[in-house]
């Protein structure tokens, strides 16, 4: 049976988190600058695994010219590396926990969820089929889906929830804070885009900047009182913004 919520997540699902999106952002981009030293060598380890995949899977399919790639191909490709690569994304989202809490990080964390790969994979499976759903209705229901699931993994992987309570307690929490997190994944798809007109060069800033925010909301939203540090509630009283 799964513990009840925290009295800290009962709260925050009843509206108490004072959402501030400026001051996120802000949090968010110092605690990039002080952890690119982890973050951007996790990054290319990734990248590193991803094209061995891509090989693999290229070989696997006989592909042998570029003409032979097409939209099914891709989704296939996806699908299978979110599945196989679970743990891995689930260590960069706790990466940026970890980096908000101010605890000892290293790279090799990359690899510290593969005891937990079978429900870090399950949980994936089932949030990859829902986005297909939504994005075979309608884009917009796809990508809500995306959003609304985004802390997903991150609670199978630090409370150990089963994926359909971590996949609904996200979701939930989402729905609550909604228009919130339009407004910031809003931001964060144009800084994205940014990143993309750069060559791809301004993904290097901007994946570890995600990956903080979220660590950020995380810590916010779910972390229990006794796991926080000084500088962790601060953004509640910076700035002003809203979206």
């Amino acid at each position: 049976m799964n513990k009840p919520n925290s009295p800290k997540i009962e709260n925050n699902l009843k509206g108490a988190y004072e959402f501030n999106i400026q001051s996120v952002l802000k949090q968010g981009w110092k605690n990039t600058l002080g952890s690119l030293n982890t973050f951007v060598p996790m990054l290319f380890v990734l990248l590193g695994i991803l094209l061995g995949l891509a090989l693999v899977y290229v070989k696997t399919q006989g592909m042998e010219s570029a003409e032979q790639i097409n939209y099914e191909s891709i989704n296939m490709f996806d699908l299978v590396v979110r599945v196989l690569l679970a743990p891995l994304f689930a260590a960069l989202m706790m990466h940026g926990v970890k980096v908000q809490l101010n605890q000892t990080r290293r790279v090799s964390d990359l690899f510290e969820y593969f005891p937990q790969m079978l429900a870090l994979c399950l949980s994936s499976i089932i949030i990859s089929l829902l986005t297909l759903v939504g994005m075979a209705l309608f884009l917009i229901p796809g990508m809500y889906v995306v959003m609304s699931t985004g802390f997903a993994m991150m609670l199978v992987a630090d409370k150990k929830l089963t994926p359909f309570k971590a996949i609904a307690l996200s979701m939930t929490m989402v729905n609550r804070y909604l228009v919130k997190f339009i407004g910031l994944y809003l931001l964060l798809l144009i800084f994205f885009i940014a990143g993309l007109l750069t060559y791809g060069i301004g993904l290097i800033l901007f994946l570890p900047f995600y990956y903080n925010v979220k660590g950020i909301l995380y810590v916010e939203l779910f972390a229990d009182a006794k796991d926080k540090v000084n500088n962790v509630t601060e953004i509640q009283s910076e700035g002003s913004f809203e979206a």
